[in-house]
């Protein structure tokens, strides 16, 4: 008896409160493949696009590649030297000091206070903190491409002389070496076809 109440019981509950049931399926699946087609119909239009941009650019004729222009390179102590062009010969009474800066590159001072910035031929073999023994000379000028600067036994042609700028030597603490002083050396110029020597 009390089995058949309970039974009731329930059947009466079920029909109270009838379960809730999703009629339609779960579809996840279908939010896939509407995003899998959004996906291909957004690569099929940049296709096309791209299509679109090569024809204009096959239309417009082949672009040339044009690289930008490199920088004037300046030699790394050019910036020591005073505006304006170098000198073409500079009158020589001493030699009051020299300041290597590399193999080919120093300040030589030809007065107290007149450093001039000298840069020596390739091929100069000496090393770079040797300081010049001798100023060779053709007659009291110096003269770039001609006269020579001794180190050691290594004899470098002068190969530019440009005044340099005070000011920026004295703020980057660029003075002569302490070294033995540097000897002018007259050297003989070549003699002619009349076997006389040359002017200087």
């Amino acid at each position: 008896m009390r089995r058949h109440i309970g039974l009731a019981v329930a059947a009466m509950r079920c029909r109270r409160f009838p379960p809730v049931v999703d009629p339609a399926p779960p579809d996840r699946w279908l939010a896939g493949v509407f995003v899998y087609r959004l996906l291909g119909c957004l690569g099929v239009a940049a296709a096309l696009c791209g299509l679109a941009q090569a024809g204009g650019a096959a239309a417009a004729g082949p672009a040339v590649a044009t690289a930008p222009a490199p920088a004037a390179q300046r030699p790394p102590y050019a910036r020591l030297a005073l505006a304006g062009p170098p000198p073409k010969a500079l009158r020589v009474f001493r030699v009051y000091g020299w300041h290597s800066l590399d193999a080919r590159t120093g300040l030589l001072w030809l007065g107290v206070d007149e450093p001039y910035l000298i840069g020596l031929r390739a091929g100069c073999r000496r090393p770079p903190a040797q300081p010049p023994s001798a100023l060779l000379l053709h007659g009291r000028h110096l003269q770039a491409g001609r006269d020579r600067l001794q180190f050691g036994a290594a004899a470098c042609v002068v190969d530019s002389v440009q005044a340099a700028d005070r000011n920026k030597l004295r703020d980057l603490a660029l003075l002569p070496d302490v070294i033995p002083a540097i000897r002018l050396v007259q050297e003989t110029p070549p003699r002619g076809p009349t076997g006389r020597g040359g002017k200087s």
